[in-house]
């Protein structure tokens, strides 16, 4: 469980990074937002089965949010 919890850590850095920087064409940041959004989409759904009511009360809506956001955000590229 650590690992996945690295492992995301460095996943939601290389996310704010992505927002912050830009990084290159637009079809690179498309590419970058939809690789974003999957990964948070997937993150709200392993927070919405897990045990801990923290994860499914504040990770899990904080996921989708960010999910959904970067989804619509790869319009504007």
């Amino acid at each position: 469980m650590r690992a996945a919890s690295a492992s995301a850590s460095v996943a939601y850095c290389a996310g704010a990074v992505l927002v912050w920087r830009d990084p290159g064409s637009p079809q690179a940041r498309r590419r970058a937002f939809t690789a974003l959004s999957l990964f948070m989409a997937v993150g709200a759904l392993v927070n919405g089965a897990s045990r801990s009511p923290v994860e499914r009360a504040l990770w899990t809506p904080l996921s989708a949010a960010t999910a959904v956001s970067s989804w619509r955000s790869r319009g504007q590229c």
